[in-house]
């Protein structure tokens, strides 16, 4: 997979945030690139992947992470409701150990972006953190042209 850092919206940004919503990282300006053609005829994917597993502090809690695009830089206040949304994923349980459901290395969203939708002009990712505070976490997210679908396994002994 082939990265640029232009297109690269979280690097190992934490999540260990008070249950709300909060911009994740940085925003992509599109007003530079056809709003409604972003991989130029190719498919773009968005990927979000944890870097550290994402912990609560002995309760288990949710956070939901929403792939929006925005007039403003600030996307809608961080509020999904005032953004346009491209992608959602549900309401993640997040655990209160470092086993919890969001261990590191895990993709927790890998979406091609939908081609000819009507792209506002900065592109980001809001997290939202419900029930609980998560106390432990980061998480990477950036868009790719290439996105491949590996998977290291284990050495088989024949």
């Amino acid at each position: 997979m082939i990265l640029d850092e232009r297109t690269e919206l979280a690097d190992a940004n934490s999540v260990a945030l008070a249950a709300g919503t909060t911009v994740l990282g940085d925003v992509i300006d599109l007003s530079l690139v056809n709003p409604y053609d972003l991989g130029l005829g190719e498919d773009i994917w968005m990927i979000l992947q944890t870097d550290t597993s994402i912990i609560t502090g002995g309760v288990a809690g949710t956070i939901q992470f929403s792939v929006v695009s925005d007039a403003l830089t600030t996307l809608g206040g961080a509020t999904v409701a005032g953004c346009t949304l491209h992608a959602q994923t549900a309401a993640l349980v997040t655990g209160g150990s470092a086993s919890g459901v969001l261990v590191a290395g895990q993709t927790i969203l890998a979406i091609k972006l939908p081609a000819g939708a009507n792209y506002e002009r900065y592109l980001g990712v809001l997290v939202t953190v419900g029930t609980t505070t998560t106390t432990a976490g980061k998480v990477n997210a950036f868009i790719t042209r290439d996105y491949a679908r590996w998977l290291p396994l284990a050495d088989a002994v024949n």
